[in-house]
């Protein structure tokens, strides 16, 4: 295989082809014989559809090896419909072709944009300093596309997503036909109760659709700690699943129905949670509502949960975020909590996260916990 071949399989090996999957351009338009009354939306959707088939054409070219016909498309494509994942697909073309001069602008526009996901954010940032340390050519020059041993050419390169470490469930779905596993170590402290240990709070998070993720909770092991005695058992395990939707460029859903299945013991329960984001450029906020059964020792009991979460941007890999939630039972009185916590993309696949939060009053038992915990997107 020839040095273009291997720059070929290179470049679609670090392009982040997530349109589709992103929501970062709407579906195409139904073509109408006759135009209605200009409508700005709908003007809007034909560009964003007009955007996208200039961006897969520019794929086409890219495997047909016209890198100059490539950095057409994606340029045109990004000037009708700004997007940062296509800015990096057209930075990372630019620089392949030599026009390092001309791709750490948009590199370093995107690794700086606030809108930009995460994993696209941390990419850009790698490749700068990459493109840094080589030789800055001149524009245009042509130069030889080095090859890249052991490169594993994917079909479709999968969006990062998490529902660590917040208390509310995020409303992105998992990556199509990916595992991305969640787990942690969370310590609880309590002043007038047992100390306590549950890990490894296992998720494993797998989309079947744009849409629909199967999420399957592995039984953790939970043990607790007192002068007299220490205690240990196993819980159960946890199948649901969730159904997200992006309303706005700026606003989400979604939707978490889940079952317990008492494979350690105790009664099956359900568990049906709404999740919403609201994306303000660096700035967000989020929450859920949620409501379920829970076994309260004689039996089943209604119980409900409700949470807002703040976070802030710090840098394209680095976030944080203060948080207070509620948990209500049947004949109980409410328990207040509140919270918050770091986290922090250590790689494009790879998130890790630590988290604090203490009862507000003593039905909340004024206990201390303090977690931490990654997520992991498997190839």
């Amino acid at each position: 295989m020839g040095a273009y071949d291997h720059g070929v399989k290179f470049l679609r090996s670090c392009l982040l082809v997530v349109f589709a999957s992103s929501g970062a351009l709407a579906q195409g338009v139904m073509a109408q014989d006759v135009p209605p009354p200009p409508d700005p939306q709908e003007e809007q959707h034909q560009m964003r559809s007009l955007a996208r088939s200039l961006f897969h054409e520019g794929l086409v070219c890219l495997d047909e090896g016209d890198w100059t016909c490539a950095a057409d498309r994606f340029r045109r494509s990004n000037e009708l419909y700004p997007s940062p994942v296509v800015a990096y697909n057209l930075a990372s073309v630019e620089a392949e072709r030599g026009r390092v001069d001309v791709a750490l602008p948009l590199l370093r526009e995107t690794a700086n944009d606030p809108g930009a996901p995460a994993e696209v954010r941390a990419a850009a940032s790698q490749r700068i300093r990459e493109l840094e340390a080589r030789r800055v050519r001149p524009a245009g020059e042509d130069v030889e596309v080095p090859e890249a041993p052991s490169v594993v050419e994917e079909n479709e390169p999968a969006v990062f997503t998490s529902d660590r470490p917040g208390y509310a469930n995020s409303t992105s779905v998992a990556a199509r036909l990916r595992a991305t596993t969640e787990f942690g170590i969370d310590f609880g402290f309590n002043e007038d109760g047992p100390e306590s240990l549950s890990f490894p709070s296992l998720l494993i998070r797998t989309g079947l659709t744009d849409w629909l993720e199967l999420r399957v909770g592995a039984p953790s092991l939970f043990a607790t700690f007192t002068e007299a005695d220490n205690d240990i058992f196993i819980g159960n395990t946890v199948v649901g699943f969730k159904i997200g939707k992006e309303l706005t460029d700026s606003f989400a859903l979604s939707l978490v129905p889940t079952i317990t299945i008492p494979t350690s013991g105790g009664s099956t329960l359900a568990r049906l949670e709404l999740n919403w984001s609201l994306s303000l450029g660096t700035f967000g906020l989020s929450g859920n509502l949620a409501a379920g059964s829970t076994d309260g020792g004689f039996g089943r009991t209604l119980t409900g949960e409700g949470s807002i979460i703040a976070s802030l941007q710090l840098s394209p890999t680095l976030g944080a975020f203060v948080q207070s939630f509620l948990i209500w039972t049947v004949d109980q009185d409410p328990r207040p909590f509140a919270g918050a916590g770091l986290y922090a993309m250590v790689h494009p696949r790879v998130q890790v996260d630590f988290t604090g939060d203490v009862g507000l009053t003593d039905d909340a038992d004024d206990r201390l916990r303090i977690g931490v915990g990654t997520t992991v997107l498997w190839d």
